[in-house]
């Protein structure tokens, strides 16, 4: 019972994180944190420790250079890590 409790809680929050991601968001970066909440559901929560951010990062765009020239200026992609980290454990 409560494995599937678990489980239950994996698949939901990333789904509500996603519809309260901003309107105003850019699209890529929209697509960087769906990708985040991916891992989350896949592997739980040791995908959102703030040491992951530079493997996402290089896994997806080779070099955190190019993550910036996509997604902006490193305090940006930060933040955004943070609130999607928020979003998941917002009731």
């Amino acid at each position: 019972m409560i494995a599937q409790y678990g489980t239950a809680l994996l698949q939901n929050r990333p789904c509500s994180a996603k519809a309260r991601m901003p309107q105003d968001i850019r699209e890529e970066m929209r697509e960087f944190l769906i990708g985040i909440l991916r891992a989350y559901q896949e592997h739980g929560e040791t995908e959102l420790a703030s040491q992951k951010l530079n493997h996402f990062l290089t896994a997806r765009y080779g070099s955190i250079a190019d993550a910036k020239r996509k997604l902006g200026d490193v305090s940006t992609i930060k933040k955004a890590f943070v609130d999607i980290q928020a979003s998941l454990y917002h009731q």
